[in-house]
């Protein structure tokens, strides 16, 4: 599969997965939809991430930026965005499974968009980061420096993977967590 291909597909299952609500709303975990099904996921569902079978650790960063600028393209639409208007991703390094989101300094009107929306914020980026094979945890950084926040604890890299529990809802694999989820 090309680049063009993967970034497509990745675009196509993030965009009804990363709609955010607005501050002081409660967010409730939605039923996936089944990974059998060729029809396009409806907006209440939440796909499964797609996994690739093989992924040379050099195309690791091209599928997180896709994945990450996909979600800053359908931020910038939404009702109710998680991410400050303007945010753009800068750079992706991996190193140790760990990718590293470098982000321009508007992300850092982040801080101050209240508890609700930080959380959904990391959120969305722990799930578009997630739909990629070979990164297990992920980090942030703005203008190459640690994000700074008073509400949540983005100092530490934190788990990115998800798998569906028996209910069918997404819960954070916390097998291997060391950091914050």
């Amino acid at each position: 599969m090309n680049r063009n291909s993967t970034a497509l597909i990745i675009l196509a299952l993030l965009i009804p997965l990363a709609g955010c609500q607005h501050s002081g709303t409660t967010t409730t975990s939605q039923p996936r939809a089944s990974q059998n099904s060729t029809a396009p996921p409806a907006v209440e569902s939440t796909p499964a991430p797609p996994t690739a079978t093989a992924n040379p650790s050099s195309t690791v960063p091209t599928q997180v930026t896709s994945a990450v600028d996909a979600l800053i393209a359908q931020q910038e639409t939404a009702k109710y965005p998680c991410l400050p208007h303007g945010v753009k991703l800068r750079s992706v390094t991996l190193k140790d499974d760990v990718a590293t989101l470098d982000f321009n300094s508007r992300f850092n009107s982040l801080a101050n968009m209240g508890d609700t929306t930080e959380s959904q914020a990391q959120k969305a980026l722990r799930t578009a980061v997630g739909t990629v094979n070979g990164v297990e945890k992920m980090n942030v950084t703005v203008d190459g420096k640690p994000f700074d926040s008073q509400m949540t604890d983005w100092s530490t890299p934190f788990d990115v993977h998800y798998q569906t529990d028996e209910g069918g809802s997404e819960s954070p694999d916390n097998t291997t967590s060391t950091g914050s989820n």
